[in-house]
């Protein structure tokens, strides 16, 4: 039977490296340990007015018409995990708006053994360590200083999915105010197709920041968490990832990208691929 990251922890050995010499000491997938929680969340009694009247209902009441997703749903290896979570939704409770996206766009990174994953080799560092833990762990890493990646944990050792793309679908107006106060964006009106149609622009859309997001257990958290309302993809395209030559040719070739064919705010289409489908 097919062992879960929560029961492989003991076999697991952290490395420092010369970049990142301090390692996160403890909470790691020990079972019956609490995954690390972004300073943002607070109690029940602390949270902010994310039940208030003039704000979408958290997770309670999202889940009396969609089904929070379980540990077990997250449990799969990075390609399944990447193909399951199309179509599923990422709900943000965020400054006191609510915030939801379908995700219409995903990549896979297989973990230790994939040259393109920030895991390969095994290295594991302050800033990798969440995606060895918890399946359903959020992975939120910045690039450039300034933009940040959102990525779930999943059963591949070391592995996380990458989030491409979302379809928004809540708190709208909030994302695109969100997106109009980048630099690039300043001054302009974002259009609706143009507010999540990236993995960096999703993260700025709903304010997800790895101060704030990063190991936090989507799971358990009340205002961080993926659902699923039923909605099911008709098709799905399968090519390669975006931005990762550099890893080399075999890394660069691998069809690891799922999107949702024909979806308006999916981030590059690739049209081979799409051609293919036809063929």
């Amino acid at each position: 039977m097919r062992r879960s990251k929560r029961n492989i922890q003991q076999d697991l050995t952290i490395e420092s490296t010369r970049d990142e010499s301090q390692i996160l000491d403890g909470n790691h997938r020990n079972e019956g340990e609490n995954v690390i929680k972004s300073k943002y969340f607070k109690t029940d009694e602390e949270k902010p007015s994310c039940s208030s009247p003039t704000v979408s209902q958290t997770r309670n009441t999202v889940c009396k018409t969609n089904i929070a997703l379980k540990r077990t749903d997250f449990e799969k290896d990075g390609l399944q995990q990447a193909k399951y979570l199309l179509g599923k939704i990422i709900n943000v409770c965020h400054e006191g708006s609510f915030m939801r996206g379908r995700i219409v766009e995903t990549e896979a990174y297989l973990g230790v053994n994939d040259k393109a994953c920030h895991a390969y080799g095994e290295k594991r560092t302050e800033r990798t360590e969440a995606m060895y833990m918890t399946e359903g762990t959020s992975y939120v890493y910045s690039i450039y200083g300034m933009y940040n990646c959102l990525n779930i944990s999943s059963s591949s050792y070391g592995g996380a999915t990458l989030i491409r793309a979302l379809e928004p679908l809540e708190g709208i107006e909030k994302m695109r105010k969100n997106r109009e106060k980048s630099k690039k964006t300043v001054g302009k009106t974002v259009k609706t197709k143009d507010i999540c149609n990236g993995p960096s622009k999703l993260c700025q859309a709903m304010g997800i920041t790895k101060q704030e997001f990063n190991r936090v257990d989507m799971v358990e958290n009340n205002d961080f968490f993926v659902s699923d309302d039923g909605w099911k993809t008709e098709e799905v395209v399968v090519c390669k990832r975006i931005g990762v030559e550099g890893y080399g040719e075999d890394a660069a070739n691998k069809p690891y990208r799922f999107y949702v064919k024909g979806n308006a705010n999916v981030s590059v289409i690739n049209k081979k691929a799409e051609q293919e489908m036809t063929t």
